[in-house]
């Protein structure tokens, strides 16, 4: 790829370039990680959601807007901090021990699957979603009842 060609060959020994063809390409990839590495200033968070999903330790430095924070989002979601680190060292330096030692890896990936389910098995989503489609029916009924409100009216308006 263009990306790995700007690297020198002792980059390209010790890291990977992969690019997947399909989701089960990436979700592949993603399992087999020691560590995820969330990006920053911008967060990712589908590949932060599917690591977790899988129990791999996701390594986040959020910024100050909110498109740094989701990753934070989904820790804070699961009551774990351990992997929130405030500075670009601590980054490093935390990914590296993830990738490098493996009974803190284990222990952090136990942490992680043991609170999985406050993302995934969650019923406050559902209970939400049908609080919203409890009331849009009702509302509906309601205008149904009385015919379209004013200003949403199906006939085309003036112009």
């Amino acid at each position: 790829t263009r990306l790995a060609g700007a690297y020198s060959r002792s980059v390209k020994e010790r890291v990977r370039f992969f690019t997947p063809h399909d989701e089960s390409d990436c979700l592949r990839a993603i399992a087999a990680a020691h560590v995820v590495l969330d990006p920053f200033p911008a967060s990712g968070f589908l590949s932060s959601l599917q690591a977790l999903a899988v129990g791999v330790p996701v390594v986040t430095f959020p910024s100050e807007r909110m498109a740094g924070r989701l990753t934070l989002a989904l820790y804070d979601m699961m009551d774990y901090r351990e992997l929130v680190v405030t500075s670009a060292a601590a980054f490093s330096t935390l990914a590296l021990e993830l990738a490098h030692q493996a009974r803190l890896r284990a222990r952090v990936v136990r942490e992680i699957l043991e609170r999985r389910p406050r993302l995934f098995d969650t019923r406050a989503a559902v209970a939400d979603w049908k609080e919203f489609i409890r009331k849009a029916t009702a509302k509906a009924s309601l205008m149904g009842a009385r015919g379209s409100p004013e200003g949403l009216s199906s006939e085309p308006g003036p112009g």
